[in-house]
């Protein structure tokens, strides 16, 4: 018997049930609170050593790493998301700012389709590229600038950003063209727990 083809709506509700499940059940922690857990004690444990391979402001984890080393993973990260268990944890007060956005967005798993190609290719990178991370980011400036997600954004606007002093840029402008920042304002959805103009019926791409 065949099946019956799922229209655009269909697809489109299964993956808004799919991001609100996934934002239903993360869980959020400050450090304090993660430490406890013995699970993701142990991603800190491994994310510190990983960071300090790449930045030495963090002190030598050569006697071991112990919950006031660990700390100081807030010199290198504001929030930090694991898959496994399904989990965020924030630094400081963190999770009341734009970094909760980038966090949760995260958490959600589906990264945005614009391809994108840093203006320079020497500068590129392999984590800031990521669709993922990029994804983050975008709705970081959104959230940040109060830039309404159903505005069709123009040249013209992305060069009054560049210039504009009190635009927050979360690495968004600066590597990327204005062609690739167009396209990712204009094309890349936004989910109701990031939309500071609550529209529920848009999903992310």
């Amino acid at each position: 018997m065949p099946t019956r083809r799922m229209s655009k709506e269909d697809v489109a509700q299964g993956i808004r049930n799919y991001i609100n499940e996934r934002l239903d059940s993360v869980k959020e922690y400050n450090y304090e609170e993660s430490v406890k857990n013995p699970t993701i004690k142990q991603h800190l444990i491994n994310t510190y050593i990983s960071e300090f391979d790449k930045d030495r402001r963090l002190p030598s984890p050569k006697n071991g790493v112990d919950e006031e080393i660990l700390k100081h993973l807030e010199l290198v990260k504001k929030g930090i998301y694991y898959g496994d268990p399904h989990t965020i944890v924030y630094f400081k007060n963190n999770g009341e700012s734009s970094v909760k956005i980038h966090e949760r967005e995260h958490s959600s798993r589906i990264p945005t389709t614009v391809q994108v190609k840093t203006t320079h290719p020497e500068d590129a990178d392999e984590h800031l590229d990521n669709p993922l991370e990029v994804k983050a980011r975008l709705m970081q400036v959104r959230f940040d600038n109060k830039l309404d997600p159903e505005h069709t954004y123009t040249e013209q606007e992305i060069e009054n950003m560049r210039k504009s002093p009190s635009f927050i840029d979360h690495e968004i402008l600066g590597p990327y063209d204005n062609n690739t920042v167009l396209k990712l304002l204009n094309e890349v959805a936004q989910n109701n727990f990031s939309n500071p103009y609550k529209d529920p019926n848009r999903i992310r791409t």
